[in-house]
């Protein structure tokens, strides 16, 4: 069917209403310099659609691309170094041997997983509508147990945990729900174990791997205390549920506030092979419900 005049104007005006809307917004966004204002004007790209009859367009506007540029800025505004974006793949600076992607979350039509590539290892899930950032203790294990992982100086990977709370503290701006897990460095952080009730066994692995590699491990009434040097100390205690059951949790107390129960493990192997060599009972508790396998 011919179109008159009449209708071909309102078509393309609707056409050029929609683009002139949808531009708006790209300019909103790059010019933005505000957390909130920010995560709210991506809200609205994410939610927008495109739907034009006589003008074609040629640009890649996938919700990949605005959530990749979304967490960039966001870096950016919460002043932190070491990030570079190329054709929508990431680089920290600290983890030169990594390199990430955001990939939709299949169980989340608004959220999306941090992915490393070569490890294929999800990190992180990061929802700008639903405002939540959470971090994934099984992928962060394996990501500085893996090859590339054990080659990241245990500075690196303490200025990259740093930033990684930096990143977490701004979007609180935006009152997004967090969950650091494993990089949380506060001194009162209690990391649980997933399972209830670690038998006697692998308590005494813990017990006899810390005095063969030359470190004092004290027992507590509730667990243990292995001093790793002069400022740093792990726990791994317990604590007696009104089921019954003990539920055990670690605990890393440093005099600087600076270190987590991943830098643990990547600076001290043999707590990390006794907690890898024992993951099925071991494991912190993370939400399996976001990070499905």
């Amino acid at each position: 069917m011919l179109l008159s005049n009449n209708n071909l104007n309102q078509v393309l005006s609707s056409d050029l209403k929609q683009l002139n809307g949808y531009a708006d917004l790209v300019n909103r966004f790059f010019e933005s310099e505000k957390i909130p204002e920010l995560n709210q004007i991506t809200r609205e790209i994410l939610q927008t659609k495109i739907n034009t009859r006589s003008v074609v367009i040629n640009f890649d506007n996938s919700p990949v691309i605005w959530v990749t540029q979304l967490f960039a800025k966001l870096w950016l505004l919460a002043k932190l170094p070491g990030l570079n974006v190329v054709n929508n793949r990431i680089r920290f600076q600290q983890l030169e041997n990594f390199e990430f992607t955001f990939v939709p979350a299949n169980m989340n039509k608004s959220g999306f997983y941090l992915r490393e590539n070569n490890q294929v290892l999800n990190i992180l899930y990061f929802d700008v509508i639903t405002q939540r950032l959470f971090f994934n203790a099984d992928a962060l294990a394996k990501l500085v147990n893996s090859n590339p992982g054990k080659r990241v100086s245990s500075d690196r990977l303490a200025d990259f945990v740093k930033h990684l709370n930096q990143f977490a503290d701004a979007l609180l701006e935006d009152e997004f729900a967090l969950d650091l897990n494993l990089i949380d460095y506060e001194n009162d952080q209690k990391l649980f174990v997933d399972k209830v009730d670690v038998p006697v066994e692998v308590t005494d692995k813990l017990f006899l791997t810390a005095t063969k590699n030359g470190f004092f491990i004290g027992a507590l009434d509730d667990g243990f205390q292995i001093s790793l040097d002069e400022n740093i100390s792990l726990f791994f205690q317990q604590q007696i549920e009104a089921s019954g059951h003990s539920q055990w949790y670690f605990r890393v107390v440093d005099k600087k506030n600076e270190w987590s129960f991943l830098q643990v493990l990547q600076k001290f192997p043999f707590i990390s092979n006794w907690y890898s060599q024992n993951i099925s009972t071991l494991e912190i508790a993370y939400r399996d419900e976001i990070f499905l396998n």
